[in-house]
């Protein structure tokens, strides 16, 4: 938690209102762009979380002179993928990258942290009696700490003598140890004293109902 003296000033408002965020930027040196979904719904399109927010922050973070935008992005990103959220975050990352404000793009696959939606997950799945796996659980996974990610972000913000060397940089962050998915369940069940059966599920048959849901 930071002192109350240093507490931040917070504005509520829409994220792709440029207008709003002109305003709310005066004054700022750098701009933490978070906004994203995985899954677009009935009141959330990835065009508006995606591009229209990174389009509006760049214009924003140019009226300001601001020093640079950090933008926490996917592992996997490409304007030509046929995953769609892929899609769109490939492009936003375009936008933020042809603004004059320069821009570090910091790409993350699973970020685990207290309380968050990810760990819920995992601590559900590892307290499971029978486990379905897509292939078995073959597929490999390399954890990132919540806080190292949070570090780097904060490393995108700090003025130093290389500071320079992070603009309109792209890095893919990953954890030290890349492992099995079902290896990794099985490290975390072992933790509640706990061992799931792992029934292995034809991965087309998981992208069928994904596609169905």
């Amino acid at each position: 938690k930071l002192p109350l003296e240093v507490a931040p000033e917070i504005v509520v408002l829409n994220y792709s209102d440029t207008a709003q965020l002109i305003e709310a930027a005066r004054d700022c040196e750098y701009a933490v762009h978070l906004v994203g979904i995985l899954k677009e719904g009935t009141r959330s399109r990835y065009s508006e979380a995606h591009q229209a927010s990174s389009r509006s922050l760049a214009v924003a973070a140019d009226a300001a002179g601001m020093r640079r935008t950090v933008y926490l992005s996917i592992l996997g990103t490409d304007p030509h993928s046929d995953n769609p959220c892929l899609a769109s975050k490939g492009d936003a990352e375009q936008i933020l990258l042809r603004a004059k404000t320069p821009t570090l793009i910091l790409r993350v696959a699973m970020v685990l942290g207290p309380g968050d939606t990810t760990s819920r997950i995992v601590r559900r799945e590892a307290l499971a009696r029978i486990l379905p796996l897509g292939g078995g659980g073959k597929i490999r996974a390399q954890p990132s700490d919540a806080d190292d990610v949070i570090d780097a972000i904060v490393a995108g913000t700090v003025d130093n003598p290389t500071s320079a060397d992070l603009d309109n940089l792209t890095l893919d962050l990953a954890g030290p140890v890349s492992l099995p998915q079902r290896e990794f369940i099985e490290r975390a069940a072992a933790l509640y004293g706990k061992k799931p059966k792992v029934v292995s599920v034809p991965l087309w048959v998981l992208r069928g109902v994904s596609g169905l849901a």
